[in-house]
């Protein structure tokens, strides 16, 4: 059995987008056969959420490095993959190196950092992410345009490689929930009112 860490964070400061998103695909990924294990840092309400969906957490103590934490449990969970979706903490291009120099893929998610240059798998599913941004690792991306597809001038073409693995680009790719995805495809009817929220958080209101 294939077994997976997801390293994601929420909390009342940056919302809880990166832990449903991960719940959403760790919930497909048990479907298929997966073993999935969640580190996170301390958080009520996103440990409630992952541990009603009967998942196993590790909760990374506060003040404990996050490179050698997530190094720790990783490999005495004897994980096979590692998923990263944390935005307030940026992993090095030379820590997701030594991950994928003991043969253990990591899958980034919307990243800014130095980290997806070394990534098996990097996923942006903001499609409107621009040149200008994404410059700053222009020198290990094979960037091109690509005039055919759905994108204004200056995105990425979509499966552009990084140096050791490739990325999606596009809304395409965004993570939904099952059932947004069968109201989308007309299984499922929406009998109630959807509110859709932008991301983020607003703890003082």
């Amino acid at each position: 059995m294939t077994r997976i860490v997801f390293r994601c964070d929420g909390s009342s400061f940056f919302g809880l987008g990166h832990v449903v998103r991960s719940l959403a695909i760790s919930s497909e990924l048990r479907r298929m056969g997966a073993e999935v294990i969640f580190i996170t840092e301390e958080d009520r309400v996103s440990l409630q959420k992952i541990r009603e969906a009967d998942f196993t957490v590790d909760v990374k103590p506060p003040g404990a490095c996050n490179d050698a934490y997530t190094r720790r449990a990783f490999f005495e969970h004897h994980a096979d993959i590692l998923v990263v979706d944390v935005k307030h903490y940026a992993f090095s291009a030379e820590s997701v190196k030594l991950w994928t120099g003991w043969h253990a893929p990591v899958v980034m998610i919307d990243p800014m950092c130095s980290g997806m240059s070394e990534a098996s798998l990097v996923i942006f599913t903001n499609g409107h992410q621009d040149m200008d941004t994404l410059s700053l690792w222009q020198e290990t991306w094979s960037v091109e345009k690509d005039d055919s597809a759905p994108m204004s001038s200056g995105r990425l073409t979509r499966h552009a490689p990084t140096a050791t693995g490739r990325m999606l680009h596009g809304s395409e790719y965004a993570v939904l929930n099952e059932r947004i995805t069968r109201i989308q495809l007309g299984r499922e009817k929406l009998d109630k009112g959807l509110l859709i929220t932008m991301g983020g958080s607003d703890p003082k209101n």
